[in-house]
């Protein structure tokens, strides 16, 4: 018997791939942690922005198809309508004139592809923690709650505020995720190509040549500036730097560090529970944010004093 636990990503509806509930130093000792760093790391992608000459010498070239021989006022209603990243990825691989035309917003799709947690409310429940914590807006509830309902459950009827009335707040964790219908989170197969980081989008079945084009979106590395990754707490401007945790004794990997700092339990609530999060790298942090590194350090050796990993996934 014991406190079990499981990571979720309050805005999605999703929770973190696991068979069930694990212990805490279980969570540690199995690494069921680490794909956090995968789903939450942000790729430095070039924003890329193509001048209108550039796309309409594209769209002469390719006037031989009939989509692209269209009225541009019946392209543009077409892609209005195309709302999925996954989609916009597939139309902006179909020809040179739609990658042209969809360049920026193709760039923000594949972020969010790549790191589909980037930004989200994380917490770390056990399955007797009380509700979810205050600092997640009432609309953003109600909007997770009447997604994950039908109609007959959540009605905005005359008394549905009075019957609902923020009622998830305090409901145990396990109550909550069948009532809001929690999906799980696949972290599958990943294209590890030397040119790019394009990582998560293998389900879409490009070609070598369609990932080779999206790895033109990623921005080589600066010269003599290794990148230097950091788990943010967006909301509470905090910070928790790669290397600190790698060189310490217990290094885990930014995924721990996670679970530690968004625990929710009857026992304790940690204070990034519930708060929007992402890995990222240190060019991002502004001077006024805190560092928190060794706070997470004393954090990782309070709850896996007995066990020692060699090192974990780096971010």
């Amino acid at each position: 018997m014991g406190i079990y636990w499981k990571v979720f990503a309050l805005n999605k509806r999703q929770s973190l791939l696991q068979h069930s509930f694990l212990k805490f130093i279980e969570i540690l000792m199995n690494n069921a942690a680490e794909p956090l760093v995968d789903i939450l790391k942000v790729p430095e992608l070039r924003m890329y922005t193509v001048n209108n000459a550039a796309v309409a010498i594209a769209r002469a070239r390719g006037m031989d198809s009939n989509l692209i021989a269209l009225p541009q006022e019946l392209i543009d209603l077409i892609i209005s309508y195309v709302t999925a990243d996954e989609d916009l990825i597939n139309l902006g691989l179909a020809s040179s004139f739609f990658f042209r035309l969809l360049a920026p917003v193709l760039t923000k799709a594949v972020a969010k592809t790549e790191a589909p947690w980037a930004g989200q409310r994380i917490i770390t429940a056990s399955d007797w923690g009380c509700g979810i914590p205050s600092c997640v807006p009432k609309e953003t509830i109600r909007r997770i709650a009447s997604e994950g309902m039908s109609k007959e459950e959540w009605s905005p009827g005359q008394n549905a505020e009075a019957k609902r009335s923020y009622y998830l707040y305090n409901m145990k964790a396990l109550e909550i995720t069948d009532c809001i219908g929690v999906s799980d989170c696949r972290c599958g197969a990943r294209l590890h190509q030397p040119t790019n980081q394009i990582r998560r989008l293998a389900h879409l079945r490009m070609s070598a040549d369609d990932v080779a084009l999206l790895g033109r979106l990623t921005c080589p590395p600066a010269p003599h500036a290794p990148y230097q990754a950091v788990l943010r707490c967006v909301d509470l401007k905090e910070f928790v730097r790669d290397d600190v945790i790698a060189s310490s004794e217990y290094p885990y990997s930014l995924g721990e560090v996670l679970c530690c700092f968004t625990a929710w339990s009857d026992g304790g609530h940690a204070r990034w529970a519930g708060r929007r999060c992402d890995i990222t790298s240190l060019q991002h942090v502004e001077d006024s944010w805190k560092d928190v590194s060794e706070e997470a350090v004393s954090h990782l050796e309070d709850e896996g004093k007995d066990w020692r990993v060699t090192g974990g996934k780096r971010a």
